[in-house]
């Protein structure tokens, strides 16, 4: 996770208040939200039903990432 959180800062993939969208290569499910909070072991999203889901940063590494904030 420690890892995946390097390359996360280190290419810029999202900021606090993008929304983004994860979809699954593996068996996570599709995630929907906005980022809260991250650091270097787990990304925090809100989804629309106000709910707060910590994924690690591995799982975000791994799967398809679109963030719909950046052009």
């Amino acid at each position: 996770n420690m890892f995946s959180g390097l390359y996360i800062v280190i290419n810029n993939l999202y900021e606090i208040n993008d929304d983004v969208e994860l979809k699954p290569l593996s068996f996570c499910k599709f995630l929907k939200g906005r980022i809260l909070k991250f650091n270097l072991f787990y990304t925090e999203i809100i989804n629309e039903n106000d709910n707060i889901q910590i994924i690690p940063n591995s799982l975000i590494q791994n799967n398809i990432l679109i963030n719909l904030s950046k052009k």
